[in-house]
Protein backbone atom coordinates (compact mmCIF):
# COMPACT_ATOMS: atom_id res chain seq x y z
CA UNK A 1 0.00 0.00 0.00
CA UNK A 2 2.72 2.70 0.81
CA UNK A 3 4.68 1.40 -2.48
CA UNK A 4 1.09 1.85 -3.99
CA UNK A 5 0.96 5.50 -2.68
CA UNK A 6 4.36 6.42 -3.44
CA UNK A 7 4.02 5.30 -7.33
CA UNK A 8 1.20 7.33 -7.09
CA UNK A 9 2.29 11.08 -5.55
CA UNK A 10 5.14 10.32 -7.76
CA UNK A 11 2.76 10.45 -10.90
CA UNK A 12 1.12 13.53 -9.82
CA UNK A 13 4.38 15.51 -9.22
CA UNK A 14 5.31 14.34 -12.60
CA UNK A 15 2.02 15.53 -14.25
CA UNK A 16 2.15 18.84 -12.32
CA UNK A 17 5.93 19.35 -13.61
CA UNK A 18 5.55 18.45 -17.23
CA UNK A 19 1.57 21.03 -16.90
CA UNK A 20 3.60 23.62 -15.57
CA UNK A 21 6.70 23.13 -18.41
CA UNK A 22 3.86 23.30 -21.19
CA UNK A 23 2.67 26.38 -19.63
CA UNK A 24 5.93 28.16 -19.39
CA UNK A 25 6.83 27.08 -22.96
CA UNK A 26 3.75 28.78 -24.10
CA UNK A 27 4.00 31.82 -22.31
CA UNK A 28 7.80 32.17 -24.04
CA UNK A 29 6.22 31.39 -27.53
CA UNK A 30 3.98 33.73 -29.81
CA UNK A 31 0.54 32.14 -31.11
CA UNK A 32 -0.47 32.34 -34.35
CA UNK A 33 -4.06 33.11 -35.87
CA UNK A 34 -5.28 31.77 -38.56
CA UNK A 35 -9.42 31.34 -39.90
CA UNK A 36 -11.24 27.65 -39.83
CA UNK A 37 -11.37 26.60 -43.47
CA UNK A 38 -14.86 28.11 -43.71
CA UNK A 39 -13.65 31.78 -43.20
CA UNK A 40 -15.89 32.52 -40.43
CA UNK A 41 -14.04 33.02 -37.67
CA UNK A 42 -10.44 33.12 -35.87
CA UNK A 43 -8.25 30.03 -34.82
CA UNK A 44 -5.28 30.13 -32.66
CA UNK A 45 -2.16 27.81 -32.82
CA UNK A 46 1.16 27.55 -30.96
CA UNK A 47 4.28 28.41 -32.65
CA UNK A 48 8.14 27.76 -31.84
CA UNK A 49 8.72 31.54 -32.11
CA UNK A 50 9.72 32.65 -28.94
CA UNK A 51 9.48 36.15 -27.40
CA UNK A 52 12.59 37.39 -27.03
CA UNK A 53 13.26 36.43 -30.95
CA UNK A 54 14.99 39.50 -32.30
CA UNK A 55 13.65 38.32 -35.92
CA UNK A 56 9.94 37.37 -34.68
CA UNK A 57 8.52 39.64 -36.87
CA UNK A 58 9.91 38.65 -40.04
CA UNK A 59 9.23 35.08 -38.40
CA UNK A 60 5.88 35.62 -37.32
CA UNK A 61 4.73 37.21 -41.38
CA UNK A 62 5.90 33.54 -42.72
CA UNK A 63 3.89 31.83 -39.91
CA UNK A 64 0.77 34.03 -40.86
CA UNK A 65 1.21 32.14 -44.76
CA UNK A 66 1.20 28.95 -43.45
CA UNK A 67 -2.07 26.84 -44.11
CA UNK A 68 -3.82 23.48 -42.79
CA UNK A 69 -6.86 23.13 -44.92
CA UNK A 70 -8.01 20.58 -42.49
CA UNK A 71 -7.89 22.55 -39.61
CA UNK A 72 -6.78 26.66 -40.66
CA UNK A 73 -6.40 28.16 -43.37
CA UNK A 74 -3.74 31.69 -44.27
CA UNK A 75 -5.05 35.16 -43.20
CA UNK A 76 -2.26 36.54 -45.13
CA UNK A 77 -1.44 34.25 -48.36
CA UNK A 78 -2.81 31.97 -51.19
CA UNK A 79 0.92 30.12 -51.12
CA UNK A 80 3.50 30.19 -49.04
CA UNK A 81 5.05 33.68 -49.46
CA UNK A 82 5.09 36.55 -47.05
CA UNK A 83 3.23 39.99 -47.99
CA UNK A 84 4.99 42.64 -48.89
CA UNK A 85 5.64 44.57 -45.79
CA UNK A 86 8.21 46.89 -43.55
CA UNK A 87 8.77 47.69 -39.81
CA UNK A 88 9.85 50.52 -38.52
CA UNK A 89 11.77 50.07 -35.01
CA UNK A 90 11.77 53.75 -34.11
CA UNK A 91 7.98 54.16 -34.21
CA UNK A 92 6.71 50.78 -33.88
CA UNK A 93 4.96 50.58 -37.40
CA UNK A 94 4.29 47.85 -39.01
CA UNK A 95 2.98 48.33 -42.81
CA UNK A 96 1.58 45.56 -44.80
CA UNK A 97 1.80 47.19 -48.10
CA UNK A 98 0.33 44.81 -50.59
CA UNK A 99 -1.47 41.15 -49.78
CA UNK A 100 -3.95 39.84 -52.76
CA UNK A 101 -6.43 38.63 -49.96
CA UNK A 102 -7.44 41.73 -48.84
CA UNK A 103 -8.45 42.82 -52.66
CA UNK A 104 -12.21 42.88 -53.28
CA UNK A 105 -12.47 39.07 -54.51
CA UNK A 106 -13.13 38.41 -50.80
CA UNK A 107 -16.04 39.60 -48.79
CA UNK A 108 -15.89 42.45 -46.86
CA UNK A 109 -16.44 40.37 -43.58
CA UNK A 110 -13.63 38.08 -44.37
CA UNK A 111 -10.88 40.73 -45.07
CA UNK A 112 -11.72 41.98 -41.67
CA UNK A 113 -11.14 38.92 -39.98
CA UNK A 114 -7.99 38.21 -42.09
CA UNK A 115 -6.96 41.51 -40.75
CA UNK A 116 -8.10 41.04 -37.09
CA UNK A 117 -5.88 37.58 -37.46
CA UNK A 118 -2.64 39.46 -38.45
CA UNK A 119 -3.31 42.56 -35.31
CA UNK A 120 -4.45 39.66 -32.82
CA UNK A 121 -0.80 37.88 -33.70
CA UNK A 122 1.22 40.95 -33.49
CA UNK A 123 -0.56 41.81 -30.60
CA UNK A 124 2.04 40.17 -28.64
CA UNK A 125 5.16 41.71 -29.63
CA UNK A 126 6.02 44.36 -27.67
CA UNK A 127 7.79 46.43 -30.31
CA UNK A 128 4.99 46.89 -32.39
CA UNK A 129 2.86 49.97 -31.53
CA UNK A 130 0.85 50.05 -34.97
CA UNK A 131 0.03 48.06 -37.96
CA UNK A 132 -0.95 49.66 -41.03
CA UNK A 133 -2.56 47.71 -44.27
CA UNK A 134 -1.64 49.39 -47.26
CA UNK A 135 -3.58 52.57 -48.44
CA UNK A 136 -6.88 52.65 -48.21
CA UNK A 137 -7.30 50.72 -45.24
CA UNK A 138 -7.32 51.86 -41.00
CA UNK A 139 -4.21 52.03 -38.89
CA UNK A 140 -4.80 49.42 -35.87
CA UNK A 141 -2.89 51.07 -32.52
CA UNK A 142 -1.71 48.11 -30.56
CA UNK A 143 -1.75 50.34 -27.25
CA UNK A 144 -5.68 50.92 -27.48
CA UNK A 145 -6.41 47.62 -29.17
CA UNK A 146 -9.21 46.01 -26.82
CA UNK A 147 -10.75 42.48 -27.86
CA UNK A 148 -14.21 44.36 -28.45
CA UNK A 149 -12.49 45.95 -31.42
CA UNK A 150 -11.71 43.09 -33.35
CA UNK A 151 -13.62 41.02 -35.11
CA UNK A 152 -12.91 37.34 -34.44
CA UNK A 153 -16.00 35.83 -36.00
CA UNK A 154 -19.21 36.09 -38.17
CA UNK A 155 -22.81 36.64 -36.94
CA UNK A 156 -24.73 33.51 -35.84
CA UNK A 157 -26.85 34.16 -38.89
CA UNK A 158 -24.40 34.79 -41.31
CA UNK A 159 -24.71 32.85 -45.09
CA UNK A 160 -21.77 31.86 -46.69
CA UNK A 161 -22.89 31.67 -50.58
CA UNK A 162 -21.15 31.50 -53.88
CA UNK A 163 -22.10 33.57 -57.10
CA UNK A 164 -21.17 34.38 -59.92
CA UNK A 165 -21.01 37.52 -61.66
CA UNK A 166 -20.45 38.24 -65.33
CA UNK A 167 -18.29 41.10 -66.89
CA UNK A 168 -17.37 41.75 -70.16
CA UNK A 169 -14.42 39.54 -72.27
CA UNK A 170 -11.46 40.76 -72.76
CA UNK A 171 -12.07 41.93 -76.63
CA UNK A 172 -15.47 43.20 -75.79
CA UNK A 173 -17.65 40.75 -77.88
CA UNK A 174 -19.56 39.06 -74.81
CA UNK A 175 -19.60 37.91 -71.21
CA UNK A 176 -17.55 35.56 -69.46
CA UNK A 177 -18.77 34.05 -65.73
CA UNK A 178 -16.38 34.71 -62.64
CA UNK A 179 -17.00 33.17 -59.01
CA UNK A 180 -17.15 34.93 -55.44
CA UNK A 181 -18.25 34.14 -52.36
CA UNK A 182 -20.11 36.70 -49.95
CA UNK A 183 -21.32 36.74 -46.95
CA UNK A 184 -24.74 38.24 -45.45
CA UNK A 185 -27.39 37.84 -42.92
CA UNK A 186 -30.44 39.66 -42.51
CA UNK A 187 -28.82 43.16 -42.39
CA UNK A 188 -27.85 42.95 -46.12
CA UNK A 189 -29.06 41.61 -49.05
CA UNK A 190 -27.64 39.65 -51.46
CA UNK A 191 -28.89 41.38 -54.52
CA UNK A 192 -27.10 44.17 -52.89
CA UNK A 193 -23.73 42.62 -52.17
CA UNK A 194 -23.78 40.74 -56.02
CA UNK A 195 -24.44 44.43 -57.34
CA UNK A 196 -21.63 45.99 -55.98
CA UNK A 197 -19.07 43.51 -56.99
CA UNK A 198 -19.89 43.81 -60.39
CA UNK A 199 -19.83 47.57 -59.69
CA UNK A 200 -16.35 47.17 -58.46
CA UNK A 201 -14.98 45.23 -61.57
CA UNK A 202 -12.21 42.23 -61.88
CA UNK A 203 -9.53 42.43 -59.86
CA UNK A 204 -5.89 43.72 -60.97
CA UNK A 205 -5.23 39.87 -61.44
CA UNK A 206 -7.88 38.65 -62.94
CA UNK A 207 -6.70 38.56 -66.67
CA UNK A 208 -9.24 38.14 -69.29
CA UNK A 209 -12.21 40.18 -67.27
CA UNK A 210 -13.26 43.55 -68.44
CA UNK A 211 -15.74 45.85 -66.09
CA UNK A 212 -18.93 46.64 -67.42
CA UNK A 213 -20.02 49.69 -65.26
CA UNK A 214 -18.52 52.38 -64.16
CA UNK A 215 -16.73 52.60 -60.95
CA UNK A 216 -18.54 55.73 -59.76
CA UNK A 217 -22.07 53.98 -60.52
CA UNK A 218 -24.06 53.58 -56.80
CA UNK A 219 -27.42 52.51 -56.29
CA UNK A 220 -30.11 54.15 -54.71
CA UNK A 221 -32.29 51.22 -54.44
CA UNK A 222 -33.13 47.41 -54.96
CA UNK A 223 -36.75 45.88 -54.84
CA UNK A 224 -37.53 42.15 -55.56
CA UNK A 225 -41.00 41.63 -56.17
CA UNK A 226 -42.72 38.69 -57.81
CA UNK A 227 -39.33 37.39 -59.53
CA UNK A 228 -38.74 40.90 -60.81
CA UNK A 229 -35.91 42.58 -59.63
CA UNK A 230 -35.78 46.57 -60.49
CA UNK A 231 -32.68 48.20 -59.43
CA UNK A 232 -32.55 52.25 -59.29
CA UNK A 233 -29.20 53.44 -60.09
CA UNK A 234 -27.32 56.91 -60.20
CA UNK A 235 -26.90 59.04 -63.01
CA UNK A 236 -23.33 57.85 -63.40
CA UNK A 237 -24.59 54.27 -64.67
CA UNK A 238 -25.64 56.21 -68.07
CA UNK A 239 -21.45 56.60 -68.54
CA UNK A 240 -20.61 53.45 -69.45
CA UNK A 241 -16.63 52.30 -69.66
CA UNK A 242 -14.75 52.71 -72.61
CA UNK A 243 -15.46 50.13 -75.46
CA UNK A 244 -18.01 48.05 -73.69
CA UNK A 245 -20.98 48.02 -75.86
CA UNK A 246 -24.03 48.76 -74.18
CA UNK A 247 -26.19 45.74 -74.56
CA UNK A 248 -23.34 43.41 -73.14
CA UNK A 249 -23.35 45.76 -70.12
CA UNK A 250 -27.17 45.40 -69.74
CA UNK A 251 -26.63 41.52 -69.88
CA UNK A 252 -23.90 41.74 -67.82
CA UNK A 253 -26.27 43.11 -64.84
CA UNK A 254 -29.29 40.60 -66.08
CA UNK A 255 -27.29 37.36 -65.83
CA UNK A 256 -25.48 38.21 -62.91
CA UNK A 257 -29.05 39.24 -60.96
CA UNK A 258 -30.65 36.46 -62.33
CA UNK A 259 -28.23 34.19 -60.66
CA UNK A 260 -30.22 34.86 -57.11
CA UNK A 261 -32.82 32.30 -56.34
CA UNK A 262 -35.85 34.23 -56.78
CA UNK A 263 -34.86 36.62 -59.28
CA UNK A 264 -36.43 35.94 -62.82
CA UNK A 265 -36.43 39.38 -64.88
CA UNK A 266 -34.65 42.26 -64.10
CA UNK A 267 -35.91 46.06 -64.95
CA UNK A 268 -33.79 49.27 -64.57
CA UNK A 269 -34.34 53.09 -63.48
CA UNK A 270 -32.26 55.60 -62.81
CA UNK A 271 -32.75 58.47 -60.29
CA UNK A 272 -36.69 56.33 -59.92
CA UNK A 273 -37.03 58.04 -63.69
CA UNK A 274 -38.20 54.41 -65.69
CA UNK A 275 -38.76 56.47 -69.03
CA UNK A 276 -35.00 56.23 -69.90
CA UNK A 277 -33.19 55.04 -72.64
CA UNK A 278 -30.22 53.29 -72.40
CA UNK A 279 -28.46 53.79 -76.04
CA UNK A 280 -31.55 52.79 -77.74
CA UNK A 281 -32.61 50.22 -74.91
CA UNK A 282 -35.40 50.98 -72.48
CA UNK A 283 -34.99 50.64 -69.22
CA UNK A 284 -38.46 49.89 -68.14
CA UNK A 285 -38.53 46.50 -70.12
CA UNK A 286 -38.21 42.99 -68.42
CA UNK A 287 -35.30 41.49 -68.81
CA UNK A 288 -33.63 37.51 -68.67
CA UNK A 289 -31.25 35.81 -69.42
CA UNK A 290 -32.72 35.23 -73.14
CA UNK A 291 -32.56 39.06 -73.06
CA UNK A 292 -30.01 41.03 -75.13
CA UNK A 293 -28.80 38.19 -77.29
CA UNK A 294 -26.91 39.52 -80.84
Amino acid sequence: MKKLMILLLSAVTFLLCACRNDNHANADTFPVYALNPDETKLVSRESDILLTDPQCVEKLMKALCESDTREYVSAVSKGDSAPVWSFSETDGVLHITENSLWNLDSPPIVRTLRKAAVVKTFSAVKEVKEIRFGSDYPSYSMEKLTTDSITESLPLDAVRQKITVYYSNEIRTGLVPQYYYIIYNGDNSPAYMVMNRLISGPGKDEVGYVRTLSPDTKINSITIKNAVCKVDFTEAFLTPPTDVQPWIILKSIVNTLCEIDGIQYVTFSVEGNENVSYFGFPLNELYNTDSLNF
